[in-house]
Parts: C-alpha cells; sequence; structure tokens
C-alpha cells in the first residue's frame, strides 16, 4: 500500500446527483399543468409518476428546484355579509 495514512484520509469529492433530478421534465409538465395546492398533495403526485416516495421537506425541495410554489390557502369567513362587501367595494374603489 502507498501512500499511508495520508492516502487513507483523501476522499475525493463526489458529484451530488437527486434521484428525482432524473425525472425533472415529467414531473415539470406535469406540476405546470395542474399545480399542487399542498406539499402532501405534491407529495402523492411525486410517488405516483415516479414511484419514489418522499418526505415533505424533500418534496419542497424539489419544487423550489423547479420554481413552483405551492399554492396558499385562504379562509372565507364564515359570516360574510355579501350585500356589504360589494357595497363597501363599490364606494372605496370607485373614482371620486
Amino acid at each position: 500500500m502507498t501512500g499511508g495514512i495520508a492516502q487513507l484520509k483523501h476522499r475525493e469529492p463526489r458529484p451530488l446527483r437527486r434521484a428525482l433530478h432524473q425525472h425533472r421534465q415529467p414531473l415539470e409538465a406535469d406540476f405546470q399543468q395542474r399545480p399542487p395546492a399542498t406539499v402532501a398533495e405534491a407529495a402523492a403526485r411525486i410517488e405516483a409518476l415516479t414511484g419514489m416516495a418522499r418526505k415533505p421537506t424533500q418534496v419542497r425541495q424539489c419544487l423550489q428546484a423547479l420554481g413552483i410554489q405551492p399554492r396558499t390557502v385562504g379562509m372565507i369567513p364564515a359570516k360574510a355579509d355579501g350585500a356589504a362587501q360589494e357595497a363597501s367595494k363599490k364606494h372605496m374603489w370607485s373614482p371620486a
């Protein structure tokens, strides 16, 4: 054996290749056509398309690499008065 301890300590860095990288185009096309509403939905669709199960953190990283963000879900007040809101919009947004 040549090089001794110094040779044993030396490690060549390996390029990182993510397993989902080879499925980038089908995933991107599917998510562009119909963006996922949640990370859980994205994880389920990734598993259905590729057969690889991923945890939420990995799914978020994948979505970020694709340039896609999950949609933000909003709440609608249960006791909203539609007529009062429309009147308020007309009053506030009309040019004076």
